[in-house]
């Protein structure tokens, strides 16, 4: 027998069999090492295998006991029984008998006392019974199939019971090196499909030790895992103020100096967070255990203990740190808060709003297993969250009187507003004072209160505000009346004046000044004068002043009933009932060269004679005037009609000729009946005609309009080509593209691809391009799908027709065949295999090695198929039958070529 473990211990047994007169001998030949001792091992028949079956399956040997009386139940087997487990054995004669040598082996951990069953095996040490509790058990239930460790009766595959203090009783290691090799210690599967783990799907439970599962880890459903326990909270290790302080369940915790964590009070505020008994996930575990250290509730549902003379507390309330070490009450004014209720709590007996009941010491526990028991209810269940509460208020938008601070007057904060007023002055600063009498320390600590006043401005209706000084950095005044108003700085958009009926407003506007004013037939205000930021003013009214002086001053109108002028220059056009001037410079010489330009030019044009034109300027302005004031006076009204004007007869000049050698200006609307410009003309600088062009300046404006309106249709060449407002294009004539066409739809009677429409020059003919695609079909993504080129070819990945129509053939002889040949180069036809003949050649010069032939009879064949015997390329393939047939075989053919 030879057994190796962990401990190295290596047994070897030899047993010899041996049959002498009739009897068998025994003998034993063993060498043990084994804890430093050598132990001989007992004979063959004390072994005891498993089982038969399980036996057959050890055949170098099995898990055996050294017990030689095997346990109750149990089934001896000897080294000559069936199913013993066969060693290496070899026979021999030995004076009329046979030698068997047999060898087992045994895993064991140093043991010399190994006892077994059919069922179990129980390694253990020699001075242990089978049976007691310190061996470790090994079972196999053969009817469960569940294995065992140190379990008689296993309830799982694998079950391992143990019992050890301060360590663990199983450990799984995986020593790869972790790192670069990313080893993992376990893997746990649920199923055997890609079916997510639902809720009720657990990886793990874990169990207390009368198997109440008091946390899982199971899956959500949703491809992840959940972590479920019976703690509430989320919790970490914090380091005490004091090491020394005692801190229980329940206490609620506020910073102190120097960072660490203890019991609030009146003098340490500032909640972080309750001590927790039973947090469900606590960070900083390497403060395990240190009495420094303690373990605080930060978010979660925890008992909190409550202030006996808090006030009543419902569900939803915000509790805050009370002046009481550790302990909460309800938040009523604005600060940090350290939890909501969840469940209400009523005031202790005899405790009252402000009243000092200590808190009682450690040694009296409640039922709750917290301080403070001697009410019903020293704790409640709230949701612990830090957070800032502003302040409870009553329906009206005030402070509710019932939470004031302690010493104060208990008094309603609307009554407060309201006497304050009714007082002799009723001044805003009495109502200040008033509150901060009533109101004590809460005024300081909490501005909803003076925001409480202000939302009820509807008791101060009826009185004014009267103070020698009003301080605000923001105040917003829907109507202020004031006598004198002292300001650094005034920021307003309107300023109205309080007259009743006052017409004007002054509008400040960020970059310009304006007076509106509303006039009695419009409700609308309309601009009367402004003045930008830059200096320009503008009045839309008179302007009346005793002096007017400028350095540069540009009028539109100018009325004057006396004007004294030094030097003035008139860039435009100077307009006057009447001008009287001793003299004016140069209007002779001026008047006397367009006299003479005008008899020059007009000799010249042979528009009237020279000796018809008077020679002095009285005469020549009143040549100027028409003859007929009847033909002014018609064209004048049409014009007014036209224009929506009302010029009269005394504001039109109608000379017959107007001859102007440098500059005309006119302001309003030129009306010609022809016009001729001998260079060019131009409008506002930017669109010039000039010759036979029209352009525009690209630095004025890059487009060109022709009709932006969109209305009416445009007409080029007496029809030639037309556009219409709907942007429909007629070309009476051909129409050449050098770039492309882009359309979602092309109709046309007919289309020619290949011919180029661009000649080089007249005595070049249009030739076909003979290169690229003619035709290009693309889908969405921008692939080509079909395209037709220069040789006739097309491809399409899929073609759907109605009707398929195949060229007939265009060389043939008269009768369609000669001498057994049919000559044709159609890709399909018609030919006959005359009667008597087993073959039949079709000569076609298109045939390739690419080209598949189908035939197809259209007469009986008497039971002989057509087929296709030869096929060479560029000349043609035969067709045969292999028994003739005494009459024509009409049969049809169709050439695919393949690519």
């Amino acid at each position: 027998m030879t057994t190796s473990g962990p401990s190295a211990t290596v047994s070897t047994c030899q047993y010899d069999i041996g049959a002498t007169s009739g009897g068998q001998t025994h003998s034993t030949s063993s060498t043990t090492t084994a804890n430093n001792a050598d132990t001989s091992l007992p004979p063959y028949e004390d072994f005891i295998p498993a089982t038969p079956d399980q036996a057959r399956a050890y055949e170098q040997g099995a898990l055996v006991a050294f017990d030689a009386t095997p346990p109750l139940g149990w089934t001896r087997k000897s080294s000559l029984d069936s199913g013993f487990p066969r060693g290496n054995s070899t026979a021999g004669g030995t004076g009329g008998g046979a030698t068997h040598t047999h060898t087992y082996s045994i895993v064991t951990s140093a043991a010399t006392n190994d006892t077994s069953g059919e069922n179990a095996v129980t390694i253990g040490y020699s001075s242990e019974q089978v049976g007691s509790s310190s061996p470790i058990q090994i079972l196999y239930d053969d009817t469960t199939t569940n294995l065992g460790v140190g379990q008689i009766t296993p309830l799982w595959k694998l079950h391992v019971t143990d019992t050890q203090a301060a360590t663990a009783s199983a450990m799984i290691e995986n020593l790869s090196g972790v790192g670069s090799n990313n080893p993992t210690a376990l893997v746990l599967r649920l199923g055997s499909d890609a079916t997510n783990p639902d809720t009720g799907d657990r990886f793990i439970n874990f169990m207390r030790g009368d198997s109440t599962i008091i946390g899982k880890i199971q899956g959500n459903g949703s491809g992840g895992i959940s972590y479920t326990t019976a703690g509430v909270d989320f919790a970490e290790y914090f380091r005490k103020e004091d090491p020394h302080e005692e801190l229980l369940p329940g206490d609620v915790l506020c910073q102190g100096p120097s960072g660490g964590v203890t019991r609030c009070t009146a003098s340490a505020t500032g909640p972080m967070g309750v001590i927790s008994n039973k947090a469900g996930f606590v960070g900083g575990s390497d403060h395990e255990g240190d009495p420094g250290y303690v373990i605080v509730g930060l978010i979660g549902q925890l008992p909190v203990k409550i202030d006996p003379a808090s006030s009543a507390i419902a569900v939803g309330d915000f509790l805050t740190s009370s002046t009481k070490p550790g302990l909460a009450m309800k938040a009523t004014r604005a600060g940090y808060v350290v939890a909501k209720a969840l469940e209400a709590w009523q005031q202790c007996p005899g405790a009252t709003a402000g009243s000092d009941i200590s808190q009682n010491s450690g040694d009296s526990i409640g039922p709750s297993g917290l301080q403070n028991d001697t009410c019903d209810k020293p704790t409640i269940e709230a949701f612990v969250h830090l957070g800032y509460f502003a302040g409870e208020l009553t329906a009206d938008g005030f402070l509710n009187p019932d939470y004031v601070a302690q010493g104060a007057v208990s008094v309603s904060a609307q009554q407060v507003l309201a006497d304050a007023i009714a007082s002799p002055s009723g001044s805003i600063a009495d109502i200040g004072q008033t509150a901060k009498d009533q109101f004590g320390g809460l005024s300081s600590a909490n501005l909803d209160l003076f925001k409480a006043l202000w939302a009820n401005v509807q008791l101060l209706t009826s009185k004014l505000i009267k103070t020698e000084k009003l301080e605000s950095p923001l105040a917003e005044i829907q109507h202020l009346d004031a006598n004198i108003i002292h300001t650094a700085t005034l920021s307003a958009q309107f300023i109205r004046s309080n007259a009743t009926d006052s017409a004007l407003t002054l509008r400040l506007d960020p970059d310009i000044f304006t007076i509106l004013g509303t006039q009695p037939d419009t409700a609308t205000p309309s601009t009367l004068m402004s003045i930008d930021a830059r200096g320009n003013a503008t009045f839309t009214g008179q302007l009346t002043t005793d002096t007017f002086t400028a350095q540069s001053a540009r009028v539109q109108t100018l009325e004057a009933v006396n004007a004294s002028l030094g030097d003035a220059t008139i860039a435009g056009t100077l307009r006057a009932g009447n001008i009287e001037a001793n003299t004016i410079s140069g209007l002779d010489d001026r008047v006397s060269l367009a006299v003479r330009t005008a008899v020059d030019t007009a000799t010249a044009s042979g528009y009237f004679a020279s000796a018809s034109l008077p020679q002095d300027l009285s005469t020549l302005i009143a040549t100027l005037l028409p003859a007929n004031n009847l033909d002014i006076e018609t064209v004048l009204t049409q014009l007014n009609t036209q224009t929506n004007k009302n010029i009269t007869l005394a504001e039109v000049l109608a000379p017959k000729a107007i001859i102007a050698s440098d500059f005309l200006s006119v302001q309003g609307l030129a009306d010609f009946s022809y016009a001729q410009f001998a260079t060019g003309l131009s409008v506002h600088n930017s669109l010039a005609l000039t010759g036979n062009s029209i352009s525009i300046d690209p630095l004025q404006n890059d487009t060109l309009y022709i009709q932006p309106s969109g209305n009416g249709t445009l007409n080029f060449l007496a029809g030639v080509l037309t556009i219409d407002s709907i942007g429909g294009v007629s070309v009476n004539g051909d129409l050449y593209v050098s770039g492309s066409i882009y359309t979602n739809t092309i109709r046309t009677t007919s289309l020619s691809l290949g011919a180029s429409p661009f000649a080089t020059d007249s005595a070049t003919p249009n030739t076909l391009s003979g290169f690229g695609k003619l035709l290009a079909l693309y889908d969405e993504t921008g692939n080509v799908v079909g395209s037709v080129d220069a040789s006739g070819s097309a491809t399409f990945h899929q073609l759907t027709t109605g009707q398929l129509v195949i060229a007939s053939p265009f060389t043939t002889t008269s009768s369609g065949q000669l001498a057994g040949i049919s000559t044709s180069n159609a890709s399909a036809g018609t030919a006959v295999l005359p009667a008597g003949q087993t073959e039949l050649i079709i000569a076609n010069t298109t045939l390739d090695d690419r080209t598949l032939v189908y035939l197809t009879p259209q007469s009986d064949t008497r039971n002989q198929v057509l087929y296709v015997k030869t096929k060479i390329s560029g000349e043609g393939f035969t067709v045969a039958v292999l028994q003739p047939v005494p009459q024509d075989i009409t049969f049809t053919y169709w050439l695919i070529k393949t690519q």
